[in-house]
């Protein structure tokens, strides 16, 4: 699962959000006074709701509006039980409109298809639910399978005591864990046809490949578990947005260094953070198909 991640320059960063929006006057024409630079500039800092807000005629009384589910996994959320979609949904009076941020390309279109795009929508949606779990396991260091685990794939100590164990626990570990939760939702998926440099860079025994986009080769298809699609996802989510991670040279966790590796090594590996999730989550560790 090599990485030659190429960083783009003009990627925004976190959203911005707008301190204070004027009121329209009671009596003043929707869009009067706004020039296309204002128009643009309200576009990327509120969105385009807020445009159509500003330039749409003046709506009529009506209720409000129910806070929108950021929906990154396909038509139907696929990472809460049936029980607790219906609370949420008992707590707002119904669904919530859905918000479909992350993208597949190139990818069937039906079940029948070749590289179904349904799948990749379960993988990503397992990865995100194993990615969220972990993070906000991960924030209780008294649990005595975290810090096992955190002695196991990154050698450090939780709670941490020494100032390098701190560092590289709060400032790396977390930091990492944090990021690729809040980032994930960006990520393009392209699924490539042929296990070749020509596509993707999926050279022989390549799972998938991170530039810009992530490159899913024909062997991560051969894959039959879910968790396993999952984990290699969420190596690659590492190399992606993870702060201080390694982009391009890895250790890989079935490589007899990756345990002789140190703590300062193993908290820039995609490969120790994806085992971590893994167990964290499964409560077994990655099997041989992966790892």
């Amino acid at each position: 699962m090599p990485s030659l991640v190429l960083l783009d320059a003009t990627r925004p960063g976190a959203a911005r959000s707008v301190a204070h929006v004027a009121e329209r006057r009671p009596a003043e024409p929707a869009g009067q006074g706004l020039t296309p630079g204002m128009v643009l500039a309200l576009q990327r800092s509120a969105g385009n709701s807020a445009v159509s807000r500003r330039l749409g005629p003046e709506p009529k009384a009506a209720p409000q509006a129910k806070d929108a589910v950021v929906q990154r996994c396909g038509p139907t959320p696929c990472d809460c039980s049936a029980e607790e979609r219906a609370e949420y949904e008992s707590e707002r009076g119904g669904p919530a409109p859905n918000l479909q941020r992350y993208e597949v390309q190139d990818c069937g279109a039906t079940p029948g298809a070749q590289h179904p795009a349904a799948e990749v929508h379960a993988a990503h949606g397992r990865a995100r639910t194993m990615l969220s779990i972990a993070e906000m396991e991960s924030a209780t260091s008294s649990d005595p399978t975290v810090q096992a685990l955190a002695r196991k794939y990154f050698k450090i100590t939780v709670p941490p005591v020494r100032d390098t164990d701190k560092k590289l626990w709060f400032g790396r570990v977390r930091r990492v864990l944090s990021a690729m939760n809040s980032e994930n939702a960006k990520t393009t998926y392209e699924c490539e046809p042929a296990q070749s440099w020509q596509d993707g860079l999926c050279s022989k025994g390549t799972f998938a490949v991170t530039i810009l986009n992530i490159h899913l080769c024909p062997k991560w298809w051969t894959l039959n578990d879910l968790d396993d699609r999952a984990f290699v996802l969420v190596h690659e989510w590492a190399h992606r947005y993870g702060p201080s991670v390694n982009q391009i040279l890895e250790t890989y966790c079935d490589a007899k260094e990756f345990g002789g590796l140190s703590a300062a090594d193993l908290v820039a590996e995609p490969d120790a953070y994806a085992s971590y999730i893994f167990e964290l989550v499964t409560g077994k560790a990655p099997g041989t198909t992966v790892c």
